[in-house]
């Protein structure tokens, strides 16, 4: 490889927030955290580079015919002289080039879209389900009760009008009175009318309040919910570390079921957010690349659009990646790790995330959405009450199908 002393050719692929172009026209208009790195470095050792990006867009993995890809390719076969990634580091790709010191740890998580939606079992969420049963076990009692009074007591009512009584207090419907022939029997149908009318209220406030708020219906935390949910697909990214170790996965490891299920993805996560955001599929990243998309998400919308998972599948410290036995690397470690101690790295990912923490929360989440609760309901919102009129109706027809036919033929024909 030609190269004039004090030049070298350096590969790096556009990911932010490690790298990314932040001006189209000018050929070195780049920022993010490994471009401050490269250029504080060759500011110190006062040395010439020539940027380039991989053909293929990879960071580097061993392909189907044995070779390595991307940009660990590129310095396997001494077409650069380094690379700043930075790439996860573990024992294949160390060797096959020379890692510099950790830029940073990082954690993979998943990124999945934020599928928010009203709940078409809405109209049963105010109450759990102890609840729902309490109160028919209490209509009945309440109910028999009812009835063994006016049976036992002078004036009695019929059943019919007991029943009624009950249910439509229950519906919050009061057109139907019972005569207070006794003391208990008024005792008895005043509380009765007391609670009905707390629980009434009660469910319908909360009611108002599900019908506004969209729900979440499920949430990935980790990469065993990922590999066992349906909801979406989910990908992983090729010439990756991930690629990488899926290659020798184990099978009945939840890695090796989440190899099984996984399409290969092209390009990086970030090149993928638009994708992930509109519900296409999942994928696992960098927790600091997660925190990057979340917040360039929100700053264009704000909403969170996407959800990262909370427990890491595994912790992987990335480097920079050099030709072995390179003379510039003991050097720019030492510039690396000066940067490091001042702040300067931390100091630069804070800058790049000025929404990182906006959506840190499901309740942030789903209250990014909050200009949603003031639209329309739509037919899913309230499609329960539509089933539960379609079944009455149904049975209301066919009992007054029964009626008919009684009517007609038995006493027509006494």
């Amino acid at each position: 490889m030609g190269k004039s002393r004090g030049h070298y050719i350096v590969a790096g692929e556009i990911w932010p927030p490690w790298l990314e172009r932040t001006n189209h026209s000018d050929p070195m208009g780049f920022s993010g955290i490994t471009w401050e790195i490269l250029q504080r470095t060759s500011d110190i050792l006062d040395f010439t580079f020539t940027f380039v990006q991989p053909e293929d867009g990879k960071w580097g993995s061993i392909d189907q015919s044995g070779e390595w890809n991307g940009m660990i390719g590129m310095i396997q076969r001494k077409e650069i002289d380094f690379a700043i990634g930075p790439f996860g580091m573990n024992p294949e790709r160390a060797r096959a080039c020379e890692f510099s010191v950790p830029i940073a740890l990082d954690h993979l998580i998943p990124v999945t879209p934020v599928l928010l939606n009203k709940d078409p079992w809405v109209l049963a969420r105010p109450f759990d389900f102890l609840v729902w049963t309490s109160l028919l076990g209490l209509c009945a009692v309440c109910i028999g009760t009812l009835v063994l009074m006016t049976l036992l007591l002078p004036q009695g009512h019929s059943v019919g009008v007991v029943v009624e009584f009950v249910v439509k207090s229950l519906v919050n419907e009061g057109s139907v009175t019972i005569r207070r022939t006794s003391k208990s029997l008024s005792i008895m149908s005043t509380f009765w009318l007391f609670g009905m009318m707390v629980l009434v209220h009660s469910y319908s406030g909360t009611l108002t309040a599900l019908l506004a708020v969209p729900k979440a219906p499920f949430l990935v935390e980790s990469m065993e919910d990922l590999t066992n949910q349906d909801m979406f697909p989910w990908k992983i990214e090729t010439g990756s570390v991930l690629e990488q170790m899926s290659l020798t996965a184990d099978p009945a490891t939840i890695f090796g079921g989440f190899v099984r299920g996984a399409q290969p993805g092209a390009g990086t996560c970030y090149d993928n957010i638009e994708n992930i955001e509109n519900g296409e599929y999942a994928m696992v990243c960098e927790r600091i690349s997660v925190e990057k998309m979340i917040s360039d998400g929100f700053s264009k919308s704000g909403k969170c659009s996407l959800y990262s998972g909370r427990i890491a599948f595994m912790s992987l410290a990335f480097a920079m990646a050099f030709q072995p036995n390179s003379t510039i690397l003991n050097k720019v470690n030492g510039i690396v790790l000066h940067m490091i101690e001042a702040g300067l790295i931390r100091k630069s990912m804070e800058k790049l995330m000025p929404n990182g923490t906006q959506c840190a929360t499901i309740d942030q989440v789903i209250g990014s959405h909050g200009n949603e609760r003031a639209s329309p309901l739509a037919m899913t919102d309230l499609i329960t009450s539509f089933e539960a009129l379609g079944w009455g109706l149904l049975i209301g027809g066919i009992i007054l199908g029964l009626e008919w036919i009684y009517k007609h033929f038995y006493c027509t024909y006494r």
